[in-house]
């Protein structure tokens, strides 16, 4: 019976060191990402996944690090592994989507979309720093170029609220989705 105990307690105390390993390994990568070390932010957030599988606020970030380093391939896989736990898990955000959108100029496409009657939605990353201004987009599910090119535009000029966390203004990363449909 004290075995037991013993074992439960101990993996117990492994589980919450982990849990406090991630967090620091994602905590330091944010920082490493904010002074754009991307490298370093790159090996952070790899560390914390090596702990936390199910993050998807560490493979988000990841992702746009690869985004960042100019390495397509993963961070479009990293991004849509961080779609994929997330649907899975219904998990609130606690780090993406608390910028809310202040203002949403129209946004403008050629008359390609509408003559080919052309459909679909497009995911993108936006990084809104800490004044609500878009400073990169990255789209990871993308329509044809010049929806995608049109979509990407629109985006770098919405106006977001300013994320904040325990009253101090922080720069966020933002999913944003858009369904098109011009037939």
């Amino acid at each position: 019976m004290f075995l037991n105990k013993g074992i439960y307690i101990t993996f117990l105390c492994l589980v919450f060191v982990c849990s406090i390993s991630a967090q620091t390994d994602f905590e330091s990568g944010l920082v490493s990402y904010q002074q754009r070390n991307y490298e370093n932010a790159r090996d952070r957030f790899i560390k914390a996944i090596e702990n936390d599988k199910e993050n998807h606020d560490v493979l988000r970030y990841l992702g746009m690090t690869y985004a960042r380093l100019g390495i397509d391939d993963l961070a479009v896989q990293t991004l849509n592994e961080a779609d994929q736990i997330n649907k899975q898990t219904h998990a609130d955000d606690k780090i993406f989507g608390r910028a809310k959108a202040l203002s949403k100029p129209g946004i403008i496409f050629s008359d390609v979309p509408r003559k080919d009657k052309l459909q679909g939605s497009m995911k993108a990353v936006a990084e809104i720093n800490k004044n609500g201004a878009v400073t990169f987009v990255y789209p990871y599910q993308e329509l044809n170029e010049v929806m995608t090119e049109s979509a990407v535009k629109f985006t770098y000029k919405i106006k977001f609220q300013s994320a904040a966390i325990n009253g101090s203004k922080i720069s966020i990363l933002k999913v944003i989705q858009y369904e098109l449909s011009f037939i």
